[in-house]
């Protein structure tokens, strides 16, 4: 299941993830069931839900947590109650743990869970709030660049206006004036030679 999870790309996220969470949880009853306390079943079940909060998210993670300790729980019933190391053993069973000390262990488990569940909790609300904090800081940085812009663009056409003024205003004032002059130049002289000089 794990090979296959992983080879269909086209999958959910989700889906590859809860084929994952149950092999795991799978594993983890196996490995209780035929060495009890002895073997690694505990880990497994630490690494479910930590898993579960990495790839899928805490509520998950959460709940992955409650089934480790429900799996832990159901398992050690079931080996004191039923026999269960007998049926899944390939070897010769093992002596089968007191239940004490299934509980003593199931709550050290417990103990050893919620302390790294709230930390890696912290740790992706933590997270996420820096990746929103960063999409908004890159919003604003694109708004400011667009404002920019465009006050760039109305200070280059308030300059082009107001140069084209002030040429107008350079050209046009003295034109005009030395045009007034040419045009009393012109009367004058015509006044002057009408009057004979």
């Amino acid at each position: 299941p794990l090979l296959l999870a992983a080879v269909r790309t086209r999958w959910s996220l989700h889906r590859r993830a809860g084929i994952l969470l149950s092999t795991l949880a799978i594993f983890g009853v196996v490995q209780l069931g035929m060495t009890q306390l002895t073997g690694s079943g505990r880990i497994t079940l630490l690494a479910l839900p930590l898993v579960a909060t990495i790839l899928v998210g805490t509520r998950t993670g959460w709940l992955m947590a409650a089934c480790s300790i429900a799996i832990f729980a159901g398992v050690s019933v079931l080996i004191h109650g039923f026999g269960l190391h007998s049926w899944i053993s390939l070897q010769a069973p093992l002596p089968v743990v007191r239940y004490e000390t299934w509980i003593l262990q199931g709550i050290r488990l417990a103990a050893a869970l919620l302390p790294l569940m709230l930390l890696l909790t912290r740790f992706q609300i933590l997270q996420r709030q820096s990746l929103i904090a960063e999409r908004m800081a890159l919003r604003r940085l694109e708004q400011e660049s667009a404002d920019r812009k465009r006050l760039e663009y109305e200070i280059a056409r308030i300059s082009e206006a107001e140069r084209r003024r002030l040429g107008a205003d350079l050209h046009d004032g003295p034109c005009q004036y030395l045009t007034a002059t040419l045009l009393n130049c012109s009367a004058m002289e015509h006044q002057w030679m009408a009057a004979g000089f």
